[in-house]
Parts: C-alpha cells; structure tokens; sequence
C-alpha cells in the first residue's frame, strides 16, 4: 500500500491477491471502487483504500500486519532511500560466463542494495540510542514490516523475516559481501543454464503438438507430467522423461518461455505451416534499392476491393509496375468466372493480356525494353521454359520465393492504390479485420455494386491518378511524379524492344500458308521480303503468323514461323489504285515494290528455263539399251600383234631367192 496525493491506495496486484480479476474489473467498470491511477508499463494501478468493500479491507489490513495507518511508515523510510548509483554501475556492467544481468533484475537488485544502505543508517542512527532501552530485535522486527509496503515504490526481493533479514543485511555490509552477495549464486551457473535449456525444450515439444495447445493446456500437461499423472514419452527415440529432472512452474513462465524468440521462431512456423505469416513475423529481408527506370518491372495478379454485380466474387486483375518509380504500366482484368475455369485460379489468358497491355504502353511512351521482370513463382513457374525463359522476352527473369508476397515490389504499390485510392471509392471492400478504423467496412454501402466495365474504369481512373501523383521519394526527385521518373530516369544501358520476340512469346497468332508469296492473317494480305523464302515456307504448307497489336487498317508486321523456326518478317501487301487519275506518289511506290517482287519472281523463271534449254535431257528405253549391251558382248574380238621385223634374216632370204632366179 502507499500514499497517492494523500489518499491512502493499495495497488491491483494486492488487490487481486484475494479477489479475481474478472471480478476486480467489474467493480471498477461499476464504479464500486475508486482506481485513482490506470496501469502502464512500470507503474501498477492504484486503487482507493476507503472505496474497497470492507471484507477486502480486511484482508488488506491482515496483508500489511496492521492498521494501513502504518503504511505511513512505509512511506517516510521509502522517503529516505536514495538510490546507489554505484549499484546501477556494477549491476549493468556485472556478467557471469559472458551473459548480462536483465534490465529489470539490473533494477531490483539495485533497489535492494539501496534500501539495505537506508537499513544500516537506521540502523546506526538506532545503535545511539539503544542507551534509551530499545533493543535490536525490535528493530529488526519494524523493518521487516516494512518492507512489504515499499514494493510498489521500490521493487525488491528482500526477505520479509527477521532471521533472513538480518543475515542479508550483514552478508551485504561484510568486507567480502557487498553488491555481489545480492547476486543469486547460481546466476549464470553452467548447471541452471542446462536445466533450463532442457526445460524450454521440453516445452517446446509440448507446445508443438499437432492440437495446438494454448499456454494453460500447456502448463496443465507439464504439471501433470511433474505430478506423476502423465507419462511423457519421445516418439522418435522412445526414452520416457523423468519428472523429477524438472520443477513446477506458473503459467506466466510458460508464456514467457514460448513467447522468447528463440522458441517462437520454430514452434509458431511448425504450428500454422504458414510461411507467409513465418516471413511476415520474423524473416527479415535486404532493403534492395533500384535506381534506375526499366531495370526491373514487378508483375502480379490483385483482386479488386468492389462488389460485381450479380455475384459476391470479385473481378480480378493482372498488373504490371516500374520498381524504381513505383508506376503502373500495363493491367489486364477478367471475370471470376475464369477462376473457376482455369486450374491455377487466375488464367493465363488474362496473364498474357497483362503483358500485352504492358508493352501496348512502352510503346505509347517510347521507351526501350525492361532489362528484368519480377514474377510470382506458383504461377509462372509454367512459363519457365517458354514466355519467361531467360532471353526470349526478356533479358533477366526473377521467381519470388514461393508464399513471400513481401518479396515483390508490386505488393507496396497495392497497398498505396488501395488505401489511399480506392478507398474513397464508394462501395469499398474493406478487409474484414482491418485494424486501422479508416480502413474497415463503411456503413450503409455494403450493397453498392458495379458492373465489370464500371469496375475496370474505376481502376483504370485510380492508377492514373496514381501515376500522376509525387513520386514518395521527393529527396531523390524533386517535384517528379511517378510517371515522369518511369519516364526521364531510364537506365541507359536498355535495349530497343525486340518486337519479334515480344510477338512470338505474348502476341496474337494465327495459322496460315504461303501462296504466290502472299500470306493472309487476321484477314489483311502480307507479302514476303523476297520469293526466295517459299523455299522455307513452302507453297501451301502450314506456317504460323505471330504479330502485335494487329489492327485492321493498319500497317502492321508479322513474323513468320515454319515447325517453331524463325522464317522471316512479312509486311502489308503493297496496294495502289487502278485508274490512274487516282494515283499518287504513294501508289507509284507501292506499284514499284510490287513490281519489284514479282519480278524476281520472272526473272528466276528465266534462269530455270535458260538452264533447261541449254541442258536438254532425253529418255531411252531401257530394252534398247540392254540388248545394245548383249550385241556388244557376241562380237569376237582379235587382239593386234605387233611384228618385230628382222632386218639381217630379210636381206638374206632375199639374196638366196634372187641366186635362185639365176639358176
């Protein structure tokens, strides 16, 4: 009990000593009893003695051993303690094996050694006047009476007998005491450090069961376990706990266990199985900065915060954000009914609308193509080896951590549309439990609804107002909104857009074929770069036509693909006017270019038959040529000798014929 502006209060923790809380607070809410000061962080409430029912001030009366009169006492020598400073020094700097004294033990045992210095000048200042008759043992008995009523001023743990009083004191006053014999002598003992790492994880093991159990069920299950009531038993390695390895506990020291970090941080992950709330609560991630337009764009989907008429679903939207100036560029939007139809629950056709949309509007401002994009991973992660494989649309691809949301630029940038946006749309959804009052439902429009078109224009107006709003870093750009930083801050390193990879991975496409080099998609006539390319095309055979933002009337560009290879790339088929009054220099250029084509297409006609007129083949019956081959195979042929002529031999036959003529 104590003194507050002269009215004599006992504090709430007294009071509920012998009175329950649900009871003490209904007395209060009542007004049966006077609370003259409200709890905070350090100070306990206090409530009016002479207010309290009188069975209550009884027990208070047996609580402080006497008339609250006394209490006067208690607060004269509370007066007269003056804290030790060089306490506070050696409790805030003392450790034992490295580990520091906490904050509120550093103040108690403090308090503790600055109340026991006010004990021993009373206690000099009594010793004068023993001479009067007054003894020592009726001092030491005043003083520990009055103990128990500085707590609220002085908190401390000094025993309140006069036995363990006085051993305390002259510990404390002894040359080898001092301010370290206040100081339990198991603090920071290697043995209590392991009973109570064996106790946190047996709690642990407790708390983590697949049934959730609160902080009483808990402590219930422990204190049977210590009683003998329950066995506890480890699942994986079979050994049976024993209860007399561990002591009894409070509930309090329950939660304060399972509250420490370093139990919360695995007991909460492996009771909600939420990675998302594990992230939220105590992941903490690198604060990464870009400075530069381009470099990254954010991409992810968001359900609109408005009712659709006809249905309590909501539309659902794709969007697309500049990381560096915070800018939405590019949105896509659908029905619910494409959740239902698509079994990833968002629909690649919406997707794929966002993308388009996204370099519909590059191209609208004429920037160049973004370096990177930053995707959710449960989704995307389809288009891995297609749309969002590195270097086919875009350069670099990033895949958020799965259940990260936090991850992902574009979740910042939702937050802001939708608080600061939407919100003064009428008919906003709110979240059920948003804890800012701004934030929740609103009253009477809770049945205002929109249709899809509306709902799409509502956001459309909000993004743009967005856009054009400061950027928030006004120290890094001064009196820029987000779109003019998208716009004047590009990284100067980007890459004009590839325009034929933009079509082949999120364009329109259509099937067609290549006759006389023309080629018909989206119900316009293109025509080939040069007749050469039939060869790859073939004449009448399947191809695909990719293109972007392929309007009627317009000059548009297609690229043509042949079995998922790069053919080549088509534009509008040149066209003139017939009557030449009509003509103007515009038709004499697209006259020239067709004229151009087809005669390249003449003049490789001309080669073809200059080679087959100057090469002319003919075909002969093979009978013909089988029995030319026999006939060739009767004939006898005479190999021819050649004569050696021996000239001596010839002379003389020739002189015995003549010899012989003589005769």
């Amino acid at each position: 009990m104590t003194y507050y502006d002269d009215i004599l209060c006992c504090t709430q923790e007294e009071l509920l000593q012998f009175c329950s809380e649900s009871n003490y607070y209904k007395l209060v809410a009542r007004g049966k009893i006077n609370r003259k000061r409200r709890a905070c962080k350090g100070t306990p409430a206090l409530i009016e003695f002479s207010s309290l029912p009188l069975e209550y001030r009884e027990e208070l009366i047996k609580l402080n051993g006497g008339s609250p009169e006394k209490t006067v006492k208690h607060q004269q020598f509370a007066d007269e303690i003056q804290l030790d400073m060089d306490a506070v020094s050696f409790y805030q700097n003392f450790k034992a094996n490295g580990s520091p004294i906490k904050k509120d033990r550093q103040r108690q045992l403090a308090n503790e050694a600055s109340i026991l210095n006010a004990i021993a000048m009373k206690l000099k200042a009594h010793l004068k006047r023993q001479s009067s008759g007054s003894s020592q043992a009726e001092f030491w008995k005043n003083a520990a009476k009055v103990l128990p009523g500085i707590k609220t001023e002085w908190p401390h743990k000094l025993p309140t007998s006069e036995k363990f009083l006085k051993k305390k004191f002259f510990t404390y006053i002894d040359e080898n005491g001092g301010y370290r014999s206040l100081i339990n002598g198991n603090y920071g003992n290697q043995n209590t450090r392991k009973v109570n790492e064996n106790l946190e994880s047996l709690l642990r093991f407790i708390f983590s069961q697949s049934w959730k159990p609160n902080h009483e069920d808990v402590w219930r299950d422990y204190i049977s376990f210590i009683n003998g009531v329950k066995i506890l038993v480890n699942e994986n390695t079979g050994e049976i706990y024993n209860p007399n390895d561990y002591e009894p506990i409070s509930v309090s020291s329950v939660r304060s266990y399972m509250k420490k970090w370093s139990n919360a941080v695995g007991t909460e992950k492996k009771r909600s199985n939420s990675r998302i709330g594990y992230n939220a609560k105590h992941r903490s991630y690198a604060d990464l900065i870009v400075d530069k337009s381009g470099s990254i764009i954010s991409m992810d989907d968001r359900d609109m915060p408005f009712r659709l008429k006809g249905t309590t679903k909501r539309v659902v939207g794709y969007f697309s954000s500049d990381a560096c100036s915070g800018a939405i560029i590019g949105w896509a939007f659908a029905k619910p009914k494409m959740r239902e139809d698509d079994p990833h629950g968002k629909g690649m056709k919406l997707i794929k609308d966002c993308f388009r949309n996204t370099f519909e509007q590059l191209d609208y401002y004429g920037v160049n193509m973004p370096a990177e994009v930053e995707v959710e991973n449960h989704l995307m992660s389809t288009l891995k080896e297609t749309t969002l494989k590195e270097g086919n649309l875009f350069q670099f691809v990033r895949f958020a951590a799965a259940e990260n949301p936090q991850e992902k630029s574009i979740e910042g940038f939702f937050r802001v549309l939708r608080y600061k946006y939407d919100r003064k749309i009428k008919g906003f959804r709110a979240r059920p439990n948003a804890r800012n009052e701004a934030n929740q439902a609103r009253p009477g429009e809770e049945n205002v609804e929109y249709s899809f078109e509306q709902i799409c224009e509502i956001v459309i107006d909000n993004i743009i107002e967005y856009n054009n709003d400061l950027h928030p870093n006004q120290k890094k750009f001064p009196g820029k909104t987000r779109i003019e930083v998208f716009l004047e801050n590009q990284h100067p390193a980007l890459l004009p857009i590839n325009w034929r990879d933009v079509s082949r991975w999120i364009g329109h496409q259509v099937k067609t074929s290549v006759n006389r080099g023309e080629v018909i998609a989206n119900n316009q006539k293109f025509l080939l770069p040069d007749p050469k390319f039939m060869d790859q095309t073939g004449i009448g055979s399947d191809c695909m036509a990719y293109y972007f933002r392929h309007e009627a009337g317009e000059e548009n560009t297609i690229y043509l693909y042949k079995n998922d290879e790069f053919v080549c790339e088509l534009s509008n088929k040149p066209q003139f006017h017939k009557a030449r009054i009509e003509q103007t220099d515009a038709d004499f250029k697209a006259m020239g270019k067709m004229q151009s084509f087809t005669r390249k297409i003449d003049n490789r006609a001309k080669e073809v038959i200059k080679q087959l007129n100057e090469n002319k083949v003919t075909f002969v019956k093979t009978e013909v040529v089988q029995n030319a081959v026999q006939t060739g195979r009767e004939v006898e042929v005479f190999e021819e000798i050649e004569q050696v002529f021996d000239y001596t031999s010839i002379q003389r036959e020739n002189r015995e014929s003549s010899l012989l003529d003589e005769l």
